[in-house]
């Protein structure tokens, strides 16, 4: 009814309930009512409840309230000795409420917290706001955090953004960043934006002098983005790098391109052209990885005509 006195009568449900159940059931009613004993209700019950699970109940509440006034209370319980569970809920949370001012706050905890799990959560909390203010906070954490899950956690939600800007800031740190892992991650998330500038960016990375286990990143990544041109690039890559480990690597990139990017032929071209026998071997594999009744009859000829013992085995 949502007056005040079911209010109370929900109020003292809840104090003298022993179930866990019924009390997380409470706590989704008591994010219904309009009322200002709401909000203090919950925080209590998020920072005291013996149930981990009512408490993280209250913490979604508090969030899903949309109320400027649950803005102090769930960043009480970030800053509490609660759970690691119910402060990441209360981050989650603390995003929700949709607030300009949670994202200097999301951006300390990222960059100061201690407990490796709060700063990821506060950063991929962060990829939750669609505002120059948030990247800038990303770029920030990617800048100064001391942890490296920290960063990478950055790097994905900037990739997230799905724009030229996140295109910008993840093809400089795979040029210019000196922890290799670092740039691998932001190699990666470059894939996941699919985009046709992120496309581009990949081939001018892989161009560029960056160490070879970078490069591998970049072909699986330009296979993860799948847009035009991926399947030439990697076919071009996997014909004529002189790594063999990379050609190898754009043979198996090439299996991982959307359907209708990717055909037998190209495997047939790599078989002919390439003066490397484990690229060779690569491309059969990638055949039988087909499994269809093309391949079967592209090896069984290939069987019959091979002149090479071992490519014929």
């Amino acid at each position: 009814t949502g007056d005040e006195r079911a209010l109370n009568a929900i109020l003292n449900l809840y104090d003298n309930s022993k179930s866990d159940k019924l009390r997380e059931k409470i706590v989704y009613v008591l994010g219904n009512f309009d009322s200002p004993k709401v909000i203090p209700k919950l925080a209590d019950i998020a920072l005291k409840d013996l149930s981990n699970s009512v408490r993280k109940s209250a913490v979604h509440a508090l969030g899903n309230t949309q109320r400027t006034e649950a803005y102090a209370s769930l960043k009480q319980i970030v800053r509490s000795q609660a759970d690691v569970e119910v402060r990441k809920a209360a981050l989650y949370s603390l995003a929700n409420l949709g607030i300009s001012d949670v994202v200097p706050f999301l951006s300390e905890v990222a960059t100061g917290e201690s407990n490796q799990e709060l700063a990821k959560t506060a950063t991929y909390s962060l990829g939750n706001f669609n505002s120059d203010e948030a990247m800038k906070a990303l770029r920030g954490i990617l800048k100064d955090a001391k942890n490296r899950e920290v960063r990478k956690a950055a790097l994905n939600s900037i990739s997230n953004r799905q724009d030229a800007s996140a295109v910008s800031i993840l093809k400089d740190v795979v040029l210019k960043e000196s922890d290799e892992e670092m740039r691998r991650s932001a190699a990666y998330a470059l894939g996941n934006i699919k985009e046709k500038a992120s496309l581009d960016a990949l081939k001018e990375v892989y161009a560029s002098d960056v160490d070879s286990r970078t490069k591998e990143a970049v072909l699986n990544s330009i296979a993860n983005n799948g847009g035009e041109g991926a399947f030439d690039f990697l076919s071009k890559v996997a014909m004529t790098e002189a790594n063999e480990k990379l050609a190898k690597t754009a043979v198996y990139s090439i299996g991982n391109l959307p359907e209708g990017r990717r055909n037998v032929n190209v495997y047939l071209d790599i078989l002919r052209k390439s003066q490397s026998l484990e690229v060779r071997k690569a491309a059969l594999y990638r055949i039988a990885d087909e499994k269809d009744i093309v391949s079967v009859k592209t090896l069984g000829a290939i069987v019959k005509e091979e002149k090479d013992a071992e490519l014929k085995i």
